[in-house]
């Protein structure tokens, strides 16, 4: 039966993959996901640090935070090229799913992770941002981590879960652009 189990699973995180993958190459590199991997690769590339990330949209704002361009640096220590990064992202969205099928799996039961890690998989705008370098498309990452560390902090007594929970819950903040 645990074979079965974590067949299913490999299956989902297949299916997630190749729709995160398929399409990367559909956007055109232009605005936001433009100004952030520029601001990745002169960091990489220069060593041009930033404090302020790309300019915000709307004029709350100056900037966004630059949180994502230091993490859109890391795929950049490779290569430039866009698609790299974007398949980065699509990484992303793939450990994600794996997560929240483990959190899902642990806390609630099978059936429950299945089901979430399908939806996960296959929603629409969960895959199609996936391919598209964005601030807010690192965020479901740390919201699960955010979760997760919750429950391991505050619900199962452990101190290493307190002080991440309270780490992911900045980064997602970063992450939106706040």
């Amino acid at each position: 039966m645990r074979k079965k189990r974590d067949g299913i699973i490999i299956l989902i995180l297949w299916l997630a993959m190749i729709l995160r993958v398929y399409g990367l190459g559909l956007w055109v590199t232009w605005g936001d996901e433009l100004n952030i991997i520029n601001a990745a690769v002169a960091i990489t590339q220069r060593g041009d640090w930033t404090w302020l990330g790309n300019e915000a949209s709307f004029g709350a704002l100056a900037a966004h935070s630059p949180f994502s361009v230091y993490v859109t640096a890391l795929p950049t220590l490779i290569s430039p090229h866009p698609l790299l990064i974007r398949s980065f992202y699509a990484l992303l969205g793939l450990v994600t799913g794996a997560l929240m099928y483990g959190m899902m799996r642990r806390y609630v039961g099978w059936t429950a992770a299945v089901i979430a890690a399908s939806l996960l998989a296959v929603m629409p705008l969960p895959v199609d941002w996936s391919r598209y370098v964005w601030n807010p498309n690192l965020a479901p990452i740390f919201i699960l981590i955010w979760l997760l560390t919750a429950a391991e902090g505050y619900f199962r007594g452990r101190t290493w879960g307190q002080y991440i929970h309270w780490i992911a819950v900045t980064a997602q903040g970063y992450c939106n652009g706040n």
